[in-house]
């Protein structure tokens, strides 16, 4: 799975909560460069969220969600 965004998760946990990382201008900015890229390489796009929409991933879910909504990008769904 790939998110676009600044998150880590403790590698000495058994089901570590995920957190996000640096700023929403950082996370912002290297998730609209990585969907340009992305669009320049294979054109328009789908994305699936398969994050859990509540639970111990729901900071990263909600956070691309916010991301992908304010992209606005018509090429973009």
């Amino acid at each position: 799975m790939q998110v676009p965004l600044f998150w880590s998760q403790s590698p000495y946990s058994l089901h570590p909560v995920p957190s996000l990382e640096r700023t929403e201008e950082e996370n912002e900015s290297a998730f609209d460069k990585h969907f340009k890229v992305q669009e320049t390489l294979y054109g328009r796009q789908i994305v699936v969220n398969l994050t859990e929409l509540s639970g111990r991933e729901a900071i990263v879910g909600s956070e691309y969600r916010k991301l992908v909504e304010n992209l606005a990008d018509p090429n973009i769904k």
